[in-house]
C-alpha cells in the first residue's frame, strides 16, 4: 500500500537521482585555470605567510620544485614592478 508519505519520499528520491545523472559540460581550460589560480594562492601563502620552504610546499601542494619556483618568481617580478 502506497501512502502519501511514501509517495512524496519516492518522488524526492527520483528527482535526486535525475539531478545527479545530469551531465554538465565543463570547460577543461576554465577548470585548469581555477586550479592553477588556487595553487598559486596556496604556494604564495605557504611561502610568504607561513614561512614554509620549497620542499614543504612541494609536499603539501603536491607540486614540483620547478612549478613552485615559477610561481614564486612570477610573484617576485610582479611585486618588484611596483
Amino acid at each position: 500500500m502506497v501512502t502519501v508519505d511514501n509517495r512524496e519520499t519516492n518522488i524526492v528520491a527520483m528527482v535526486a537521482v535525475k539531478a545527479n545523472s545530469v551531465k554538465i559540460p565543463l570547460d577543461n581550460q576554465r577548470i585548469s585555470m581555477l586550479i592553477n589560480v588556487e595553487k598559486e594562492k596556496l604556494v604564495v601563502d605557504l611561502y610568504y605567510n607561513q614561512q614554509k620552504n620549497v620542499r614543504q610546499i612541494a609536499q603539501e601542494a603536491r607540486m614540483s620544485f620547478r612549478d613552485i619556483a615559477a610561481i614564486l618568481k612570477k610573484k617576485r617580478d610582479s611585486s618588484q614592478s611596483w
